[in-house]
């Protein structure tokens, strides 16, 4: 399983990196990230 994770509370994905960026699953807390990888698995490297 592979996906890109954005865990951030504040900034955006275009804040950070610049155009164009991979797709990423965007999580804005802790316990959403905790909860989606529960459901998920860790991603692949």
């Amino acid at each position: 399983m592979s996906y890109n994770i954005f865990l951030d509370d504040i900034r955006t994905i275009d804040m950070v990196y610049k155009a164009p960026y991979p797709e990423f699953v965007i999580l804005r807390s802790y316990d959403s990230f905790v909860s989606f990888i529960k459901e998920n698995g860790i991603p692949d490297l």
